[in-house]
């Protein structure tokens, strides 16, 4: 064998453990940028470990109104997320029994829950974590991080850091700083009317699956023996305006109140609260961080969680 083939084999096996090591090197520095840098900075991992080590005597399940709009205190905690479908709150609800589930509830009843938005979306993805069933031994692998960890690298390298979408309270709340007051009141008007189309209430939403569901977890409470308090959240002025004026919105409150009292439970409709006054939200359907501290102290005091 010649000393030049000898060499290239040489040299070519150099290459090939420096390929290899670089590549474990470049494997190993990611799974530690998503563990340690991304994921304690994404809501939804941030709203995972909370929920799974929560243990208050009272707690408030919703979508984004209740993650955004109760600011929670260090006895009644925030466990609602952005997207949350009711289906996906009542399976939290199941999660968090018999021994974690709170004492007082406040349970979110907004017409957008009979929406399409809603009735159409396929289970929110943090309910797969909160069951252990998305997950990966190597969370570089998990479907939520592999299309996004180039992206990852880019933000660490350009950005410094990572910041969440939403303030991430130790209460669980979200909160949201955003101003509506400083849209012009043409354009509030203009993405109420959006919101209010998006958010209408499908046709014999009573018979929809959802209804029977909400009826079966006020039902399962009170057999539990919980004290449950359902609360329509909030909106503008502008949206509330549009919304009341719809059937299908007012028979969905309708609804919302008639199950309440069949199933032992408290109905407050805060939909009015605070509307004149767009300094308590951030957009036509969320409260921003004034609004939530506000809503939040009115809320336990008209349940009678305070």
């Amino acid at each position: 064998m010649s000393s030049s083939t000898t060499s290239f084999r040489h040299y070519l096996g150099a290459f090939c453990f420096a390929m290899i090591t670089v590549g474990a090197v470049a494997v190993v520095a990611t799974e530690m940028l998503v563990r340690f840098g991304v994921e304690p900075n994404r809501n939804i991992f941030q709203h995972v470990a909370f929920v799974k080590r929560v243990e208050t005597s009272c707690g408030a399940f919703g979508d984004s109104h209740t993650a955004l709009g109760f600011a929670g205190t260090d006895r009644c905690a925030n466990l609602g997320y952005p997207g949350e479908r009711f289906d996906d709150t009542a399976g939290k609800l199941e999660l968090l029994s018999p021994n974690r589930l709170p004492q007082q509830i406040i349970l979110q009843a907004d017409p957008l829950m009979f929406s399409p938005r809603r009735l159409e979306a396929g289970p929110s993805f943090h309910m797969n974590y909160l069951t252990d069933t998305a997950g990966t031994a190597l969370r570089i692998r998990d479907p939520l991080h592999t299309p996004l960890l180039i992206r990852y690298w880019r933000t660490a390298i350009l950005k410094q850091g990572f910041t969440p979408v939403f303030a991430f309270h130790p209460n669980g709340w979200m909160a949201f700083d955003e101003r509506w007051e400083q849209v012009s009141p043409s354009e509030r008007d203009i993405k109420a009317a959006k919101e209010v189309g998006e958010q209408r209430p499908v046709r014999n939403f009573a018979t929809h699956a959802t209804a029977t569901r909400f009826e079966d977890v006020l039902a399962e409470l009170r057999t539990s023996g919980r004290d449950v308090c359902v609360v329509t959240y909030p909106m503008s002025h502008e949206f509330t305006t549009k919304a009341r004026l719809n059937p299908s919105f007012s028979a969905a409150l309708a609804f919302f109140e008639a199950s309440a009292r069949d199933g032992g439970a408290a109905y407050i409709d805060l939909l009015d609260w605070r509307k004149h006054d767009p300094r308590f939200f951030a957009n036509p359907d969320h409260l921003n961080i004034d609004g939530a501290r506000a809503f939040t102290s009115d809320v336990l005091r008209a349940c009678g969680f305070e």
